[in-house]
């Protein structure tokens, strides 16, 4: 929320962005000017692109299930010919592929951000393991 405000014991005025500070104007028309600017611009923030990609890995996740069972498959077809490593592999994949879909799920509330960094971390343990 943009508020403006007078800045200190000075003559001069402050518009916050809750707590942060963006400008420091000589005249409070300055300050209504930059606040209505910053306004009408599209929601730019952290939260917002998290948002966007929490999105897309929700519509992704509807492709998890099929995936879970291509991999089961696959599992077991390793576990015969005696691929012990590759077998570790996709083991532990297979169980970050659960954690993500439980991730992705729009009915688990969880901060955006932080559900992002959590997907991201586990894509990234997926990639390095393969």
């Amino acid at each position: 929320m943009l508020r403006i405000v007078r800045y200190g014991n000075s003559r001069f005025w402050a518009l916050y962005d809750g707590q942060d500070l963006v400008v420091v104007t000589v005249y409070k028309r300055g300050a209504r000017e930059v606040q209505r600017r910053l306004a009408a611009q599209p929601r730019a923030t952290a939260e917002a692109a998290a948002e966007a990609g929490i999105e897309a890995l929700t519509i992704s996740a509807e492709k998890l299930p099929s995936m879970l069972e291509e991999t089961r498959e696959k599992v077991e077809e390793l576990q015969t010919y005696g691929a012990e490593e590759v077998y570790d592999v996709v083991k532990k994949n297979l169980d970050r592929m659960k954690d993500l879909k439980d991730l992705v799920n729009p009915n688990i509330s969880m901060n955006p951000n932080e559900r992002a960094k959590k997907i991201t971390a586990l894509l990234k343990q997926m990639r390095d393991d393969s």
